[in-house]
């Protein structure tokens, strides 16, 4: 698996790429802070998008949105982030997405499969 570091003038256009590659794909998702037990994890939702805002210029936020695929959407904002980078499997597809922030927040996304739900719609039912 290669990690692919992106620089930070990069992050903005990176992630809005990536939420249009992988809009509606299934993701879990896992949140971890500085402070023991302040963990959050959320599992088979689907993607809505990730974006950059340097807002306060200099530091910054990153914010997730994530559904269940009945509708229901949930957030995720992290501030003052300092990292964003890409897992990728051998044959190039994304694998998940890791953010960190100065705080020692980390999100990390992980797709449950390395296609769109649409193209594995019914296959296992």
């Amino acid at each position: 698996m290669a990690v692919v570091e992106i620089p930070r003038a990069e992050w903005g256009e990176f992630l809005e790429s990536f939420t249009k590659q992988h809009r509606d794909w299934l993701i879990d998702v896992r949140v971890t802070e500085p402070t023991p037990g302040d963990e959050a994890e959320g599992r088979q939702l689907a993607l809505v998008g990730v974006g950059f805002a340097d807002e306060p210029p200099g530091r910054g936020t990153i914010l997730l949105r994530a559904g269940k695929l009945e509708g229901s959407t949930a957030s995720h904002t992290l501030v003052d982030p300092t990292g964003v980078r890409v897992f990728r499997r051998d044959g190039g597809a994304d694998a998940a997405l890791q953010i960190e922030s100065r705080s020692g927040a980390q999100l990390v996304l992980q797709f449950r499969s390395p296609h769109p739900v649409e193209a594995v719609d019914g296959i296992l039912g």
